[in-house]
C-alpha cells in the first residue's frame, strides 16, 4: 500500500501545472480511496480507533466529491478551484474532528 501511495505522490508532482488539474485531482482521488480502503480493511479491525473510521469516511466522501467534480466540471473554468476547495475542506474537517488524536498533549 505504501509503495503504491509513494508512486501516486510522485505522479502528483509531475502533474502540477494548472492545465493538468484533472489528472492531478484524479490522482488525489485515487490516493484518498486507497488510504480509505487501507483504513477500513487493514487498520480498523486491529485498532478499533474511532479516528480511523472518521478519516476513512472523510477520504471516501472527498473521493466521491472529487470524482463528481471531475465528471461534471470537465469544461468549467472553476473546476480546478472546486477540486482544490474539496481537498482543502477535507483537510480542515480531518484536523477539526481528529485533532485530539493527532496531537494528544
Amino acid at each position: 500500500v505504501f509503495m503504491v501511495e509513494a508512486v501516486i505522490l510522485f505522479l502528483l508532482s509531475r502533474n502540477l501545472p494548472k492545465a493538468r488539474w484533472r489528472t492531478f485531482h484524479s490522482l488525489i482521488a485515487a490516493l484518498l480511496a486507497i488510504d480509505a480502503c487501507w483504513g477500513f480493511i487493514v487498520y480498523e479491525p486491529h485498532s478499533g480507533a474511532s479516528v480511523t473510521r472518521i478519516w476513512a469516511c472523510l477520504n471516501l466522501v472527498a473521493t466521491a466529491l472529487l470524482v463528481g467534480t471531475l465528471i461534471c466540471a470537465k469544461n468549467c473554468r472553476a473546476g480546478p478551484w472546486i477540486a482544490f476547495a474539496i481537498v482543502a475542506l477535507r483537510s480542515v474537517a480531518d484536523y477539526g474532528l481528529c485533532w485530539h488524536d493527532y496531537f494528544p498533549w
